[in-house]
């Protein structure tokens, strides 16, 4: 893959799920006598992205390419360029409601941040997965969503550890503080202030 990097201030939120277990207890490093068994955690699947150049906007609006299967963990990643900061003050698919995760921002214009739903009831495929914001934004700026699921998490407190970083670079990077289980799967978003940025990401990663 051929980078075309644009060394700007970088914004990059990060976060860590713990892995389910089959049976209640301690997480174990695997099968074996005394433990519990251990259910892997799938790969995760795209359901589907929004991305616009549309200002004035109040709204980011996923329709769902695949269904959203129950007892899986959802994130949406949303990022929000706007001449006035923007939040996100919820997101939802009709059918669960989504929890902040972590959100970073310069103060005044950029916005990155990460929801997810844990343990999601069944949803179709084509249906409307809905970010609100806060306000409208402003400035002929655009704006960014996309949601991807995965099998195999915990149903309930599996959001371990969050990390972000704003800084001006070309290699955008976090460090977590120790995860508390030895099986867990990442979701990050990256977000930079000017031109055009194809990413390679570090091994491991997708």
């Amino acid at each position: 893959m051929i980078m075309r990097i644009v060394v700007s201030f970088i914004f990059l939120a990060f976060i860590s799920i713990a892995q389910a277990q089959l049976s209640g207890g301690l997480m174990f490093p695997g099968p074996g006598a005394g433990s519990s068994a251990v259910s892997p955690i799938g790969t995760p699947t795209s359901i589907g992205s929004t991305v616009s150049a549309s200002a004035n906007s109040t709204t980011c609006v996923i329709t769902t390419t695949a269904a959203i299967v129950a007892g899986n963990l959802v994130v949406v990643g949303i990022q929000i360029p706007s001449n006035a900061l923007r939040t996100v003050s919820s997101v939802s698919d009709g059918t669960n409601s989504y929890s902040l995760a972590v959100a970073i921002n310069d103060g005044s214009f950029f916005n990155n941040e990460l929801w997810y739903k844990e343990n999601a009831s069944a949803v179709g495929s084509g249906a409307s997965l809905t970010v609100t914001f806060n306000a409208a934004t402003t400035g002929g700026n655009g704006y960014g969503c996309e949601a991807a699921q995965v099998s195999g998490v915990i149903s309930a407190a599996s959001l371990d550890k969050i990390a972000s970083q704003n800084t001006t670079t070309s290699t955008p990077s976090v460090t977590t503080a120790t995860l508390s289980t030895a099986n867990e799967i990442a979701f990050g978003v990256s977000m930079q202030d000017s031109g055009t940025t194809t990413y390679s990401e570090a091994s491991g990663f997708n």
